[in-house]
């Protein structure tokens, strides 16, 4: 409810959120060092500097205009990247690599070794990928036959960590 201001355990996957809080204090900051300028005749000297070089005339132009350049240039990149990264496979990877940290994590709060659980949460990413259940774990969204898969590939996984439960 409150992560667009930055209260969350685990960032949202996004291409450029930027949450309110932690920036605030930079804002303000910049409030407070622009009331100081203009009550001294600073502001007079910045606002009578003319760019000389091209370069300068480009960056002043640039910031007169950043609004238009940020709103234009953000559905142009995600028009090329996105469609490049899905044919990469970056989505694939990056899925895996949060379904290990959320899993790792999981797992090590329950009071598991560190080397434990990363043999746990390797052997449950191949059982997710093997039986093809990506868009049901990451959903949430299991039929009984899914869940009963999924709850068989955890007793597989953790008799592996846990030999004792063989005997089981």
């Amino acid at each position: 409810m409150f992560s667009w201001l930055g209260f969350w355990v685990v960032p949202p996957p996004t291409n450029d959120l930027v949450p309110l809080f932690p920036w605030l204090g930079v804002v303000l900051l910049g409030v407070l060092a622009m009331r100081l300028v203009r009550q001294t005749a600073l502001l007079d000297k910045l606002a009578a500097i003319q760019p000389r070089n091209r370069l300068a005339r480009v960056l002043a132009w640039m910031g007169r205009w950043s609004l238009v350049i940020y709103l234009v240039h953000q559905p142009l990149l995600l028009a090329i990247i996105m469609p490049l990264s899905m044919a990469m496979g970056t989505q694939e990877a990056g899925r895996e690599i949060d379904f290990l940290r959320s899993c790792q994590s999981s797992c090590e709060a329950s009071g598991t070794t560190a080397a434990l659980c990363a043999t746990y949460c390797q052997c449950g990413l191949e059982g997710v990928e093997r039986d093809n259940l990506w868009e049901q774990v990451f959903t949430g969204i299991l039929t009984a036959e899914d869940q009963a898969v999924l709850d068989r590939n955890n007793r597989q996984c953790s008799q592996l960590i846990y030999p004792d439960l063989n005997a089981n």
